[in-house]
């Protein structure tokens, strides 16, 4: 595992040497991730273990939380959209509380705050936060809780607004992982890198001197799609490869309701049709790079 930089705990879980490194302020607010070399076509930026993941839940995990959603409202889409995200993040929020200080520390550390404080996924964390909040599932109470922990009201959807701006990602066995590095990269929609994910057994583990009591290990790679050139930004995309097809407006409009924030990569902005009367020479249009991470703003 490497350690670079000043800021450890956000290296803490990079597997070989990084080839990007962080540029922005220290509170990872508006952040951009350079490469530090130039990359070839297919080679890797970076690779990481998941700062936080959880295993699949165990099936008396999944009945008490197949009973408690059952208690929530599912009339309108804003309810069935709560009722989802109650049922894929408990066992994160269960993870969270459980997870050592410095462990939390550093997911805290991330991206919190919604672009667009009003969008539909903020307000849903909110109430998603408040039923589980309601009902006592992270209060640190057995039999009620389902974490050994406790979680404030606050604390728990700060945790989910990591989750869902962060980009955390449902692995192929079911569990949920967010990375750290990997979370910091900026969305673009013509992006120049990216995620594969690959695992491996106890003795991968040992080999890369990774201490965990994991049967398996997620490692994710960023990997470059096109040439990438030393200071340049490494930016992915939040979006799935059909969803790039679709016109500027229609992508803006599905990133803004899963993680509320207004695109302004390259790509939107040359494709954004601008009124003649508002148009303004090229040097005052707002620079798209370092390209929006949305929340990272």
């Amino acid at each position: 595992m490497a350690f670079a930089g000043t800021d450890g705990h956000l290296w803490q879980c990079t597997v070989g040497q990084p080839k990007v490194r962080i540029r922005g302020p220290q509170d990872l607010k508006g952040v951009c991730v350079e490469a530090v070399a130039n990359a070839e076509v297919d080679e890797t930026l970076l690779a990481e273990v998941p700062l936080l993941a959880t295993p699949p839940s165990s099936p008396a995990q999944r009945k008490r939380v197949d009973a408690f959603c059952k208690t929530l409202p599912e009339d309108t889409r804003e309810d069935r959209l709560v009722a989802l995200l109650t049922r894929r993040w408990i066992p994160v929020l269960c993870a969270f509380a459980d997870a050592p200080k410095d462990t939390q520390e550093a997911v805290l550390s991330l991206q919190s705050d919604f672009e667009i404080p009003e969008c539909g996924m903020a307000l849903a964390t909110d109430r998603v936060a408040t039923a589980l909040s309601l009902c006592g599932v992270c209060s640190g109470t057995i039999p009620k809780s389902i974490s050994r922990s406790k979680l404030s009201r606050e604390r728990m959807q700060e945790v989910l607004n990591v989750m869902v701006i962060n980009a955390a990602d449902t692995l192929p066995d079911g569990g949920e992982a967010v990375f750290c590095i990997g979370a910091l990269f900026e969305h673009s929609c013509e992006p120049n890198a990216c995620f594969y994910l690959s695992s491996g057994d106890a003795s991968l583990a040992a080999r890369l001197g990774l201490k965990t009591s994991a049967k398996r290990i997620w490692i994710g790679e960023w990997r470059a799609t096109r040439p990438v050139r030393s200071g340049e930004a490494v930016t992915v995309s939040y979006l799935e490869a059909e969803m790039l097809k679709r016109p500027v407006d229609q992508r803006r409009q599905i990133l803004g309701a899963r993680m509320g924030f207004h695109c302004l990569c390259t790509r939107c902005l040359r494709e954004s049709p601008v009124p003649a009367k508002s148009r303004e020479p090229a040097a005052a249009v707002r620079p798209a790079e370092p390209l929006n991470l949305g929340a990272m703003d």
